[in-house]
């Protein structure tokens, strides 16, 4: 398997995370704008389009904190 199959596989992420969380530690996946299930165009990515998806994420991630 590929580095890039590695990473886009799905359900190896999700068996991560679920791995993470039965240990006690928590972790966040998501798509970047264009990729995967995300809405948008691949061909409009740009580094600064993902800079701000993340800062995004990182933002709805400090507000849900409990």
């Amino acid at each position: 398997m590929s580095a890039k199959q590695l990473l886009c596989n799905t359900e190896l992420m999700s068996d991560i995370a679920n791995d993470l969380q039965s240990q006690g530690i928590a972790s966040l996946r998501f798509d970047f704008n264009g990729h995967g299930k995300s809405e948008g165009e691949f061909q409009n990515m740009t580094v600064l389009n993902e800079i701000e998806d993340l800062e995004d994420v990182i933002s709805w991630a400090e507000a849900s904190r409990g």
